[in-house]
């Protein structure tokens, strides 16, 4: 059977403020998480990757960190037979739960084995496997029968006063 190596919450950005020298956050999350990603995947001997949100800070990112993002990206993608993508809060700028694939800036650059899947179902294996987005609003009402995996991303609220969202409710 084969693996599926999940992945979430790298928050590509700059922090300018955290840097001992110039870019070094960003080169850090962009350069060495990727080789340590491409690095589990190989040891764990998974073809697929599935990227669950939070790959960027902000939805709108500089030019310099989106030249950033397009290289992760198509360099871990190149290690992969096929990887799946859904948009984390930090991702998205529509904050509704009507989602497109162009409300993140990094649907310009995705790598051709790189699929956006939000609230579609795929089956490997015999398995049905699920996508959905960050969304204020969790539902899973486009799902067909039932899943075996669902691939999701959902913003930890430990308090309910300070989900502005309600979106662990």
């Amino acid at each position: 059977m084969s693996k599926i190596l999940a992945i979430a919450d790298i928050h590509l950005h700059d922090y300018p403020q955290r840097n001992s020298f110039q870019f070094q956050r960003l080169y850090q999350g962009s350069r060495i998480v990727a080789q340590n990603i491409i690095e589990v995947g190989k040891r764990e001997g998974a073809d697929y990757i599935a990227i669950c949100g939070d790959l960027i800070e902000k939805s709108i990112i500089r030019p310099y960190v989106m030249a950033e993002a397009y290289n992760f990206l198509h360099t871990i993608m190149s290690e992969f037979k096929e990887g799946w993508i859904i948009w984390g809060n930090h991702d998205i700028d529509a904050k509704s739960s009507d989602q497109v694939m162009t409300d993140s800036c990094l649907a310009l650059f995705l790598p051709p084995n790189l699929k956006y899947m939000h609230q579609q179902q795929i089956e490997l294996e015999g398995k049905k496997i699920g996508f959905n987005n960050w969304q204020p609003e969790f539902n899973l009402e486009w799902v067909k029968g039932e899943l075996d995996m669902l691939f999701t991303h959902a913003r930890i609220c430990y308090k309910e006063d300070s989900d502005l969202y309600q979106s662990q409710y």
